[in-house]
């Protein structure tokens, strides 16, 4: 009489699916997590240079008739622009 395994096959190949969908969940919740990460570590690096560099861009001149905003384009200073308007 032959020894009995404790897994079957199919035991065995269900185990390996549950394996490899928990893998896959993991694997999309880091990339989650790092992705978010990076995009706020960029975000503030953009805020502070936006902090620098864009009130050297930015003026704002007066006329008779009308005021004229000069401003180089650059799109870190689009937030820096809308907020000193006011």
């Amino acid at each position: 009489m032959e020894a009995s395994t404790f897994l079957t096959d199919k035991h065995k190949k269900t185990i390996k699916r549950i394996f490899n969908i928990i893998s896959i969940i993991i694997i999309v919740m880091v990339a989650v997590m790092l992705e978010t990460k990076i995009s706020s570590i960029i975000y503030k690096k953009e805020s502070e240079t936006a902090s620098y560099r864009c009130p050297s861009l930015f003026s704002i001149t007066r006329s008779a008739r009308d005021t004229l905003i000069v401003m180089r384009v650059e799109p870190v200073c689009r937030t820096y622009v809308l907020e000193n308007l006011k």
